[in-house]
């Protein structure tokens, strides 16, 4: 319209509030720079904009946080979905202190709730165990990682896994009066469970890692508990564990038995996936899965230098690759740490080692390393008299031409 003056733009956004019924904190007034397809925000007005949509959240969750009232007479269940709602909405608020004294109150209702799953007190909880688990897996690393945060209060953190993991570490199942503890049914929720506290080792060890290298104690002395290998070789002990299950599952029912299997009278692949690992009953995975994990805890550990703790590491995936046939991969570790036990006089250690290397050399079909390590085994240090009696016979069927045991070599004699 001709000679028509726009109302200031105050003036607009106050008309717009009033027919809307709308607070001052809902509409924001922004402006753009440039034109055409670069046309955009200018940098206060998004400035602005982000802080009007940070405050209107902030208080949506604080709302909803008061309105999630706390019942007086409630059971541990409810009082612990309670805690874990406004230790979640907290978070939203950025209220870090709060956020960790609900998810500790939680924490301790679990613990209530746990005792009721255990004893099977059906009037008490009627929540499966494998519910408990996946949100104390949840609230267990949340208070770790607030507590990892604050450098006073690592220690604390450290001791707060160990507990939640020696808590639920033997509760693979809740006691059963059925048989389904039994057999092939206890060996896969075993393996589901293995895999289960193998992840909440990863993930504490992965939290480690991202926190960088954590300061040294009062007392000078950097804990071994801070060190991220430690987590990791402790997963990777859980792993060696699933496999072991999953072996047995597979030799006592194959993999179409696998389908009419239950974990606490539901489908075990469910469980599975609500606990967040694998739901597949694979040896060879797992197996994968031991050496991955070893060789990282191997990778943290060899900075240090401490040199048994390093050894002990190679021969785990030593004995992995072993298992595994792969014999190559095997030998390498083998031979990487024959020598230093050698030179310790770990004696029995060292006889483990060389009859492992025979082993792959024998596999390998590695004729000299085989005879120079059955010539070792027959030292009295390394073997019993039985044992180098047997040996020393299995090194003589290759000069005669004999073969009282098969071998996969030609005689010595047919090279002379």
């Amino acid at each position: 319209v001709s000679g028509y003056t726009a109302p200031p733009s105050d003036e607009r956004l106050s008309t717009l509030r009033k027919l809307g019924d709308l607070d001052a904190k809902s509409i924001t007034l922004v402006s753009t720079e440039f034109e055409g397809e670069q046309r955009a925000l200018d940098e206060p007005s998004q400035r602005r904009l982000g802080k009007s949509l940070v405050d209107l959240a902030v208080g949506y969750y604080k709302d909803e946080s008061r309105r999630n009232k706390k019942s007086k007479k409630g059971s541990a269940q409810l009082l612990a979905r309670h805690h874990f709602k406004r230790a979640y909405y907290s978070e939203f608020r950025r209220d870090a202190a709060s956020a960790a004294k609900h998810y500790a109150a939680c924490y301790t209702y679990l613990r209530e709730l746990l005792r009721a799953v255990v004893e099977r007190d059906v009037e008490r909880s009627q929540v499966p165990l494998y519910e408990v688990k996946r949100v104390a897996d949840f609230v267990n690393l949340k208070i770790c990682r607030a507590a990892l945060g604050v450098p006073a209060r690592q220690n604390e953190a450290f001791d707060f896994f160990r507990r939640h993991v020696r808590l639920f570490k033997a509760l693979v199942l809740p006691p059963m009066p059925t048989r389904e503890g039994e057999g092939a049914a206890a060996a896969l929720a075993s393996h589901v469970h293995c895999g289960w506290l193998a992840k909440q080792y990863r993930a504490f060890a992965k939290i480690l890692e991202a926190l960088g290298a954590l300061p040294a104690g009062s007392d000078g002395v950097r804990s071994s508990y801070a060190e991220p290998g430690y987590y990791y070789q402790a997963a990777a002990t859980c792993m060696l564990e699933r496999r072991q299950n999953a072996e047995k599952v597979l030799a006592a029912g194959g993999k179409e038995a696998l389908a009419l299997m239950t974990i606490e009278k539901r489908p075990w692949k469910k469980v599975a996936s609500e606990l967040g690992v694998s739901a597949e009953v694979n040896a060879s995975a797992d197996s994968a899965a031991v050496i991955e994990l070893l060789t990282r805890a191997y990778e943290h550990v060899k900075p240090t230098k401490r040199s048994r703790a390093i050894f002990f590491l190679a021969w785990q995936m030593a004995q992995e690759h072993l298992h595994s046939e792969n014999y190559e991969m095997a030998k390498r570790f083998y031979e990487r740490i024959c020598k230093q036990y050698q030179k310790e006089r770990w004696w029995f250690a060292l006889a483990q080692i060389m009859r492992s290397l025979r082993e792959c050399a024998l596999q390998l079909r590695l004729l000299p390393d085989f005879v120079d390590t059955s010539i070792s085994l027959l030292s009295s240090k390394l073997s019993t008299p039985t044992e180098a009696e047997s040996i020393l016979l299995e090194l003589l069927s290759l000069v005669r031409r004999a073969a009282p045991l098969p071998l996969p070599f030609p005689p010595l004699s047919s090279h002379m």
